[in-house]
């Protein structure tokens, strides 16, 4: 496969399948130059530290792009995996209300808002004034929740079906995702459970303005 067929799969595809195909896209590359700078004992943090979002202000403010790079980049391959298939499937079903522009600035928003909150949240409150210097945040978690916020505020009783529990209303899986958020944000991934809960609120917002 070279790079024309490469580009002809990706303008083929929906705008929620280009957004998994940079996710992926960006996911490779950065791999494969953690990969090489490895093969000459070179720390990868020279790649990835300059995508991640730092939650000190200083730091912020010298790599400004990062509030966008974080959304996109993860760190392995279950991480990359289950927000991708949650993106996908939050995605059609916001995609039967809302057209895919919409999706796609629902994705931006979304993750800007979590952004937003793990900055201002590990700023703000005293727990978190011993990491605030060397956390760092990504993943595209804090935007998809956003989608799946607006798909469950948009069509409630869209039924899903769970293993080992059954068919469940998206509502209540929804507010499942964001209780689970909100009692995680003392744990290991406090930095991402902040993002959750502002993609969350955006979502929510985001949706009610399109009702």
């Amino acid at each position: 496969m070279n790079w024309n067929d490469i580009k002809s799969i990706y303008l083929r595809g929906t705008t929620l399948m280009r957004l998994i195909y940079i996710n992926v896209g960006v996911f490779i590359i950065v791999k494969l130059m953690s990969l090489c700078l490895i093969l000459f004992n070179i720390n990868t943090a020279l790649v990835t530290s300059y995508l991640e979002l730092p939650s000190n202000l200083m730091m912020l403010i010298k790599q400004p792009w990062s509030i966008i790079t974080y959304m996109f980049l993860h760190a392995d391959v279950m991480h990359i995996f289950f927000n991708m298939i949650s993106l996908y499937w939050f995605g059609r079903i916001a995609l039967e209300r809302i057209s895919q522009k919409q999706l796609v600035a629902l994705y931006i928003l979304g993750g800007l808002a979590g952004a937003a909150m793990y900055v201002l949240s590990y700023n703000l409150f005293p727990y978190f004034s011993v990491a605030v210097n060397n956390s760092h945040l990504l993943g595209a978690s804090g935007a998809v929740v956003a989608i799946c916020i607006s798909a469950a505020t948009l069509q409630p009783n869209y039924p899903i079906r769970l293993m080992l529990i059954g068919e469940v209303k998206l509502i209540w899986l929804a507010i499942g995702m964001v209780t689970i958020s909100i009692f995680g944000i003392t744990g290991n991934n406090a930095g991402g459970e902040f993002a959750h809960i502002g993609g969350a609120i955006l979502g929510y917002f985001y949706a009610k303005a399109w009702m």
